[in-house]
């Protein structure tokens, strides 16, 4: 915790000393290059504003919080443990929180290299945000990349890239593996978040833009988990609370249906008869719980 704001981080991680190396393939003006670091931006705010980058960046966070803006305006929240993407020739923003001692590391290639790359799908795929908790293995690995880097040849530059590639290539497979993780944990949120508080509508719009997730995205693998998109698994829900407190004689069905955030004791009713095909006084009087 630092001046009240929970710092993010990835445990147990021995971070490399800060620093970046960047070498051409080519001609001196070519944008055809690799590049590697490590960063420590602790007290920085805004990175990058507005940036349109003619070369391929993938960013992970080994300390700190922040959040990243999309070409449409959409923010992500990012954290430790985590990834985003600056894609060629697309403009994006990302900011730091200043009190959450970012430090990052990232691997960077030209446009050519990331079309081959990205068509031979070695890529982390094309979601800005990724779950990727990095290992002290391939930090080490990424650190050793930057020395060799640093210090090859013209010679030695096509074993670069395909040290790069391997690179790469592993960060696609960590990411891969947290999806499954990681939609485990979203859903069970989602579920959580849907299925209290009736009185107050869910910003699903939010929840879904703080998990770096569309909400087309959400919909399908919420309905995948759980049967039912998540407008109806709320209705749901509410109808279950619904039926708890029905059996709760002191309870008054108009005091029920603005517990639950029905706008009438007639609107309550009307979606109560559909669901159960009485209402909710019959329901009661006949004990049918």
């Amino acid at each position: 915790m630092l001046n009240g704001k929970s710092v993010s981080s990835v445990p147990s991680l021995k971070l490399p000393a800060p620093g970046t190396v960047l070498r051409l393939l080519n001609a001196p003006a070519s944008k055809e290059c690799l590049a590697v670091g490590f960063l420590d931006k602790s007290g920085r705010g805004s990175d990058c504003l507005n940036r349109c980058l003619s070369s391929y960046v993938l960013v992970m966070v080994l300390r700190g919080n922040g959040t990243y803006v999309d070409s449409e305006g959409k923010t992500y929240s990012v954290a430790a443990g985590q990834a985003f993407q600056r894609f060629p020739w697309i403009s994006h923003s990302n900011y730091i929180d200043k009190d959450s001692k970012w430090f990052e590391c990232y691997l960077s290639c030209g446009p050519l290299l990331y079309q081959t790359l990205n068509s031979m799908m070695f890529l982390p795929g094309a979601e800005p945000i990724l779950n990727m908790p990095l290992n002290q293995d391939l930090i080490a690995r990424l650190e050793n990349y930057r020395n060799d880097l640093r210090s090859a040849t013209a010679d030695a530059m096509p074993s670069m890239v395909g040290r790069m590639l391997e690179l790469l290539s592993d960060c696609q497979r960590l990411a891969k593996a947290a999806v499954g993780t990681r939609q485990e944990e979203v859903i069970r949120k989602a579920v959580e978040l849907l299925g209290k508080d009736f009185s107050q509508p869910v910003a699903l719009d939010h929840f879904c833009r703080s998990n770096a997730w569309s909400y087309e995205k959400f919909r399908k693998v919420f309905q995948r988990a759980t049967g039912m998109p998540p407008c109806r698994f709320r209705v749901v829900r509410r109808l279950e609370a619904a039926v708890s407190m029905l059996q709760n004689p002191a309870l008054k069905v108009k005091s029920i249906a603005g517990a639950l955030g029905y706008s009438s004791s007639y609107d309550f009713s009307l979606q109560f008869k559909k669901y159960f095909g009485v209402s909710p006084q019959n329901y009661r009087r006949h004990g049918l719980y």
